[in-house]
């Protein structure tokens, strides 16, 4: 049984351009490529790596974009914006 307390939370990415690791030990057959427009999941830290270089973006659901945007539209109608 995996231990909870140490396992990293899950994120999903949407990669707005291919990118291929650079892995010296593997062959070009082996090293990891994500696409540009294809969304994976991996660990948050990962996650965060290709974010913050600009080649993803976190990917949010269809329904939880609606839900996020019906309530900030609920919010700013009740700030009176």
């Amino acid at each position: 049984m995996p231990d909870q307390e140490n396992e990293e939370k899950q994120v999903s990415v949407k990669f707005n351009q291919d990118h291929v690791i650079q892995d010296e030990h593997a062959t070009d057959k082996t090293k990891p490529t994500y696409k540009r427009g294809r969304t994976y999941r991996m660990p948050e830290s990962s996650a965060r790596h290709f974010v913050v270089r600009g080649i993803a973006d976190v990917a949010v659901r269809a329904k939880a974009a609606e839900k996020q945007a019906a309530t900030a539209a609920a919010n700013n109608k009740l700030q009176g914006q």
